[in-house]
């Protein structure tokens, strides 16, 4: 009896794999986000944006730590599967530490210590610039982060607020200010 299980639940799980139609991330409609359906970095171009990055001026370091998740649905959030960046950061400014959330883990959303970067939309062309969605958890502020690999070991970073809305043509100016930078050049480690 227990052999019999056993060979069932191979059976249906091998079926359910074969139900999976893999996208490459660089080429995909937003059609296929459903049912199952996996969003595959297969050329690696996510490769580039993960490790710890860094931002030193006197006494004040901007750490960012970036990992790549394979095969992901954000705990269910979604029916389909992608691969994902999640990233968190760490600011000392004159010397004290403002934030640190350079080391996350994935016990759920509403964990205290998940992820405050993620995503892995929005390539540009040449797949040296990526959007992500964020959080200035100083200020309590949803922002864009917009990461451009300058070479192997440089890359820029950039932050917007998310609420980007624009009134008269202009954008208004954030009203809690900012917690962390919002544009350096950050080094590999």
């Amino acid at each position: 009896m227990k052999n019999i299980f056993l060979l069932s639940s191979l059976v249906f799980s091998l079926t359910l794999m074969n139900c999976q139609t893999t996208y490459p991330l660089t080429n995909y409609s937003t059609d296929v986000l459903h049912s199952g359906n996996y969003i595959q970095d297969t050329t690696g171009v996510l490769d580039k944006f993960v490790g710890t990055w860094k931002y030193i001026n006197g006494n004040d370091e901007f750490t960012v730590k970036i990992i790549k998740k394979e095969h992901d649905n954000i705990f269910g959030m979604r029916d389909y599967y992608k691969d994902f960046l999640y990233g968190g950061y760490k600011y000392i400014k004159n010397g004290s530490i403002v934030v640190d959330r350079v080391n996350f883990t994935f016990n759920g959303l509403y964990d205290p210590n998940f992820p405050i970067i993620l995503g892995s939309g929005n390539l540009s062309n040449n797949y040296n610039d990526i959007s992500l969605l964020g959080d200035d958890v100083i200020v309590h502020k949803p922002v864009y982060i917009e990461l451009k690999i300058v070479n192997p070991t440089t890359m820029e970073w950039k932050m917007t607020p998310r609420e980007n809305i624009s009134i008269n043509g202009s954008s208004p100016t954030p009203g809690a200010g900012w917690g962390i930078p919002t544009s350096v050049t950050l080094i590999k480690q």
